[in-house]
């Protein structure tokens, strides 16, 4: 016969092996919530930060990354913030060392001074600072509002110089991406890809995968999906819709009224994706979105 002391023994040892395995299970969960995560801002809610290029007449306001509240919730994204410069404006002269950096012209016209030269820009440009680049931005009868996008590039990465491009997103073709299953209802702008692409406007980055304006039909939809080793931001030029950013305990995606000018980060593995307004009357939303590398990942 088996003792009672042996029966209590077994029970006890059952009941912490259920207690370890609900223990794991939970820490396992917090764990996939806490890495599968997003973060949410608006344009006209941000607070000005002091930085490189800030000065009387420019104005630093992160988004994410450096100068927000929850910069380590960010992984490859160094910075993604608004750059405004007042009339008769003018930034510091500014080298972000091994960071390439992104600019995306939101409003406004001025100009760029940038290896020695000077380039106008004007709304919807785009272009690419490489590494270890000085470079500052100065207005005369117009304001300028810029987003800034900075991702550090590992050291193991060899960096090449590229040829420098102002780029109008507004001379850059609109296409469907059905054979990725975006469907007939959006349509992109490949702005920006890595050296290594080959349906992009410009092939010059190295942590940043793409670049790319949507716009949507009325109930048009960006299908939720999950970048595995990728993190991305949305920022809203114009319309509105419901974004698709994380989803419920029970799986369902869960969506947050969007508009224009608001920013999501998307960690990577977090379902993200976008329905647009089915109100005819207004604008058609159209987003401003960067997808790029998590550090010592590869993009899937």
């Amino acid at each position: 016969m088996i003792s009672v002391s042996k029966l209590v023994h077994a029970e006890f040892t059952g009941l912490m092996v259920k207690t370890c395995t609900l223990a794991c299970l939970l820490t396992w969960c917090a764990n996939l919530a806490q890495a599968q995560h997003y973060l949410q801002r608006t344009k006209n809610m941000l607070t000005e930060v002091k930085a490189e290029a800030s000065t009387e007449t420019a104005s630093y306001k992160p988004f994410f990354g450096i100068g927000d509240k929850d910069v380590k919730k960010v992984k490859g994204v160094k910075r993604f913030a608004l750059l405004s410069l007042t009339t008769n404006g003018k930034s510091e002269r500014v080298d972000y060392g091994r960071e390439e950096i992104v600019y995306y012209v939101l409003e406004g016209s001025g100009k760029l001074s940038f290896d020695g030269k000077n380039f106008s820009i004007s709304k919807d440009d785009f272009f690419y600072i490489p590494t270890y680049t000085a470079h500052s931005f100065a207005t005369t009868q117009d304001k300028l509002d810029l987003l800034i996008m900075g991702y550090t590039i590992p050291e193991k990465t060899i960096i090449e110089k590229t040829d420098f491009e102002i780029v109008s997103a507004q001379q850059v073709e609109f296409q469907t991406l059905e054979q990725l299953n975006h469907g007939v209802t959006s349509r992109f702008k490949l702005l920006m890809g890595t050296t290594e692409s080959n349906r992009d406007r410009l092939a010059v980055a190295y942590q940043v995968n793409s670049l790319f304006v949507i716009e949507f039909d009325p109930d048009g939809t960006n299908v939720p999906h999950r970048h595995p080793n990728e993190e991305e931001i949305y920022y809203v030029l114009q319309g509105e819709g419901d974004m698709v950013a994380g989803e419920s305990h029970t799986g369902d995606p869960v969506r947050h009224p969007a508009r224009e000018g608001d920013a999501f980060f998307i960690s990577r593995s977090c379902l993200v994706g976008f329905y647009s307004s089915k109100n005819k009357d207004k604008p058609r939303a159209r987003i401003l979105a960067i997808r790029s590398k998590v550090p010592d990942e590869t993009s899937e």
